[in-house]
């Protein structure tokens, strides 16, 4: 057997592919020597059939990882990241829809806006080179610029060449890093941002994350973390003293020289274009300006490494016992894209555990969320969707969102492909509570949904069971009704056998509309014989073929009860052998409880189906051979099979109680037959009986039968009728029974007292004394202490 050994992936930009190195080890007999390891690569080439259609570079990745055998499930993310380096070397325009949020663990960061310090600390290094790794090692040692140089020049160089396996076997230097990090990252936040950025390097690799929690770098990043935040916090404080004092001062007091900032905040007042946010950031210096910059990219790389470990759930379990939900509700405030796509990613995968969104629901997380949705950054809206569907699981926090009318930012969305399967189960969320379904009666939203749907879209499955959700609305059924493409789409749903569309089909089938009855009853043919295929379908499942089957019944069903006089189902019943198949389906067999539990659910659905359509059938239309209907149930030994489904099915309530509706329906819909049926003293003893039973609906069918029955024969009305009298007040003639029971007892215990009055005496007192003498005298002195 051979042994595949992953080493790397490279993108070859030349021949448009991807490369997988590994190792090939054949294993060796018992007792033989060890085999070589063989290099070998794989090439996988990558296929675009139109240069012009977006590429949704996740959905390749999954594919290439699912063919190949080579990649393990651990370097997936770098198997991504190597597909996006192929398509940024490879074409000069990006045809993909977006970087896959997964993908930014291998994102290169923005080095940008550490430019300058970079240049400082590296001033005198033309070339850096691991070779000189022991040197830079060494900087970690001196004073704090050196330390500052040292972590610059270490950073530099981890973060341009392929050495961060190297780094992490290096404990000389992770202990350095880590310990310099510790004492002095207080002291400069550029030392800090360094030192996170080279440990984020390593965080990308779950290989390397040992080197992290080895460490403790975690710890430090949180507690340097909120230092940082207890810092802004405090400059903020002393920025809105002195905001204070300014406005609780006059026009004549203000100093002259210091008027043209001020100026400028009363004209902006007198415009009313203030901003207090504006007003802030011109009262902060350039340094600290400066300083906000730099702490929002420390917080980044920090994040990032929390991020990243924490996908051991022990240490998520830790990282969020020190308040790490709190420092991100406080990082949520600042407006760096970058951050706030840390931020969110971070949310986003705490709000999964429970404890986490109730913390959040308590700082009131949810209420900066919202705004982010208008800013222009494709991958933080689309992470912020996915936190706002995740909180809103949470009543109080969908109540919040429709208040402050999210919706129709949510609609505008909806044109957005990358954004629609995010929105839609938003959408579902919302429209699970009926109440909240008025909002989606607008044109532009259901056309929308139409129009997705349509286009066959990822989000087929929970956009169906959105449609589901609004067409238990008559006003939204009917604006689906008229969009133009529906019809299309009802007939492919039924060819197709989707179930979710299905149930959608079923609610409309619910509303006694003309247009939406008009429009499935013209589709009656192809619902009946989809029913019949799919029943028979021997490779299907049979719990998949049980909840099909019950949503066509559901279906038909409804269409019989609000059909009009002009649908022949007396017809429609001969044609499809509606009875036969009621009986081939009834004698199947299940092994497995839930299936069975399944099946004898949708066995009642026919039942009732067929009940329906017997009472649904217009015996004025055949009045010329009132036989017709009368010989049917005859031949087919109707009446029969329904008492032979009730005996097998007593335990099942439904099944029993539709049968008996179908029952009722057959002695209503057949005048000729009630007098034969009269004389069937089986038939008459069983819905006697029944009429005794718990279940309110069955003993109520059963009554409304035997009054049908009942009026042809003056003997059965007169039994029937006492009969009803029991049944309706078994109860309280049991209780009278019991009662004179009991009084008869009672009254014999009396007499025999009196006849054998010591058996009964001695009988008490061995209940009440524990003494070896059953005397009358310990028995009166028992009773005593007794009723003391």
């Amino acid at each position: 057997m051979t042994k595949i050994i992953f080493r790397k992936i490279k993108a070859d930009c030349k021949n448009k592919c991807l490369i997988v190195y590994y190792d090939s080890v054949e294993d060796q007999p018992i007792g033989g020597g060890p085999s070589s390891p063989r290099a070998c690569k794989q090439i996988i080439k990558i296929n675009k059939s139109n240069e012009n259609v977006k590429i949704d570079l996740e959905k390749i990745a999954r594919k290439i990882w699912r063919k190949t055998t080579t990649i393990p499930y651990q370097n997936y993310h770098e198997l991504v990241a190597e597909l996006i380096q192929l398509e940024q070397k490879c074409s000069k325009d990006s045809i993909f829809l977006e970087y896959p949020v997964n993908v930014y663990n291998f994102m290169d960061f923005n080095w940008n806006d550490l430019d300058d310090v970079i240049k400082t600390s590296c001033d005198g290094y033309d070339s850096i080179s691991i070779e000189a790794l022991d040197s830079y090692i060494e900087l970690l040692y001196e004073d704090l610029d050196e330390k500052i140089k040292g972590s610059c020049l270490i950073f530099k160089l981890i973060s341009n060449c392929d050495c961060q396996e190297y780094f992490a076997r290096n404990d000389t230097l992770l202990s350095a890093l880590s310990r310099v990090f510790r004492e002095d990252g207080k002291k400069s936040i550029d030392l800090s941002i360094f030192i996170a950025g080279i440990f984020g390097c390593l965080s990308k690799y779950r290989d390397f994350q040992f080197a992290i929690t080895k460490h403790r770098v975690g710890s430090t990043c949180l507690e340097m973390i909120y230092f940082e935040v207890l810092r802004t916090e405090s400059w903020l404080r002393e920025i809105n003293k002195s905001i204070t004092k300014t406005e609780n001062r006059t026009e004549d007091e203000i100093d002259q020289s210091t008027t043209a900032m001020n100026k400028s905040i009363n004209q902006a007042r007198s415009n009313g274009n203030f901003n207090e946010e504006r007003l802030i950031s011109e009262r902060l210096s350039i340094v600290q300006q400066n300083l906000i910059k730099k702490q929002n990219t420390f917080f980044r790389y920090s994040l990032y490494i929390l991020l990243n470990i924490s996908e051991d759930l022990q240490l998520e379990f830790k990282i969020q016992s020190k308040g790490i939900v709190m420092i991100l509700g406080k990082l949520l405030e600042r407006n760096n894209q970058e951050l706030l796509l840390i931020v969110i990613l971070f949310l986003k995968k705490l709000s999964v555990f429970k404890e986490n969104k109730q913390q959040m629901q308590e700082i009131a997380i949810y209420k900066n969320l919202s705004s982010l949705l208008y800013l222009d950054h494709n991958i933080l809206v689309l992470n912020t969707l996915k936190l706002i569907y995740n909180l809103m699981l949470d009543h109080d926090i969908r109540l919040f969102y429709i208040r402050v009318g999210i919706f129709p930012k949510l609609v505008s969305f909806l044109s957005k492909n990358r954004y629609a399967s995010n929105v839609i189960s938003i959408l579902f969320l919302i429209s699970c509570e009926r109440k909240y379904l008025d909002i989606f009666k607008q044109h532009l939203v259901i056309n929308e949904l139409m129009r997705i749907i349509l286009a066959k879209i990822d989000c087929q499955t929970i956009l169906e069971k959105l449609l589901v959700n609004l067409a238990c609305d008559q006003e939204i059924a009917k604006l689906l009704m008229e969009h133009k493409n529906f019809k299309e789409f009802s007939r492919n749903t039924i060819e197709s056998n989707r179930l979710e569309a299905l149930q959608l089909i079923r609610n409309l089938s619910c509303h006694r509309v003309r247009a939406i009855r008009s429009m499935l009853m013209a589709e009656i043919n192809v619902l009946i014989e989809s029913m019949m295929i799919i029943a028979n379908d021997p490779q299907q499942n049979i719990r998949l073929i049980s909840m099909i089957l019950f949503e066509y019944t559901s279906i038909l069903t409804n269409l019989c009860a609000s059909s009009s006089n002009e649908t022949d189902w007396f017809e429609i019943i001969k044609r499809y052998s509606i009875l036969d198949f009621l009986k081939r389906y009834s004698q199947k067999t299940i092994d497995n409880q839930n299936d069975r539990n399944i099946f004898q659910q949708s066995l009642s659905s026919v039942v009732l189906m067929f009940g329906k359509m017997i009472i649904s059938v217009n015996v004025i239309k055949i009045s010329d051979d009132q036989n017709k209907l009368i010989d049917f149930l005859l031949e087919n030994k109707t009446i029969d099979f329904f008492l032979n489904l009730i005996n097998v099915n007593q335990e099942n309530d439904a099944i029993v109680s539709n049968s008996v509706y179908c029952l009722f329906a057959i002695v209503k819909q057949s005048q000729g037959l009630r007098k034969k049926i009269s004389e069937d003293s089986k038939l008459v003893d069983y819905l006697i009986e029944l009429m005794y039973d718990n279940n309110y609906k069955i003993s109520t069918m059963c009554t409304y039968t035997m009054d049908l029955i009942s009026m042809e024969d003056q003997k059965l009305f007169n039994r029937i009728r006492n009969e009803k009298f029991n049944a309706y007040n078994s109860k309280w003639l049991s209780i009278v029974q019991m009662d004179r029971s009991l009084e008869e007892s009672n009254q014999q215990m009396l007499e025999d007292m009196f006849i054998y009055p010591d058996l009964f005496l001695k009988i008490d007192s061995l209940n009440d004394s524990g003494s070896d003498n059953f005397s009358d005298e310990n028995f009166v002195q028992d009773n005593l202490v007794l009723n003391q």
